[in-house]
Parts: structure tokens; sequence; C-alpha cells
């Protein structure tokens, strides 16, 4: 038998719809550096600590911004600020 961690049992797959929704608000990009390709989807508040797959706990990114929020701890009101930023300035545009 595979010996999966308690982390691992925790996790819960993205819904299609949701994720969807993620990158039809940042036009597919990542938004931290507003340039590459959204290829993760970052947990603001972690699984590990009770974060949900809701919207408000989501922010899309690329890999290595993605890499960079865990290495240097991106605080939760910086990642909402730079999500709630990047997202107001997209529906400006497509306005």
């Amino acid at each position: 038998m595979q010996n999966v961690s308690a982390h691992a049992c925790k996790r819960r797959k993205l819904s299609p719809s949701l994720y969807r929704y993620l990158l039809a608000e940042t036009r597919g990009f990542c938004s931290m550096c507003h340039e590459a390709p959204v290829q993760e989807v970052h947990h603001i508040k972690p699984v590990s600590e009770g974060g949900q797959n809701f919207y408000d706990n989501l922010i899309p990114l690329c890999a290595d911004c993605h890499k960079r929020v865990h290495l240097t701890g991106v605080s939760d009101a910086d990642l909402l600020s730079l999500k709630s930023g990047w997202i107001t300035k997209n529906r400006l545009v497509l306005a």
C-alpha cells in the first residue's frame, strides 16, 4: 500500500469551471509578473491550514512566481492585493 501524506489527502482538485474563471479574469497571465502564462494556482491560505478551493483563496501564477511566493513568504494581504489589482486592470482593458 502506498504511503499518502495527510496533506495530500486534504488536497481537492479545482473544479474546471473555477479554473477557467480564474484564467479568464487574468486573461491567462500570471497575477504577479503579468507576463508569463498561468501554470499553477496558489492557495493564499494553505490547504494544510484549512484553506479551501474557493475563488477568494486562489491566485493564478506562473511556475516561477509560484516558487517565489513559497520561497519568500509573500503575505496573504499582498497576494490579495496583487490578484485584485490585476483583475481590475484586466476588466478596464476589456471594457
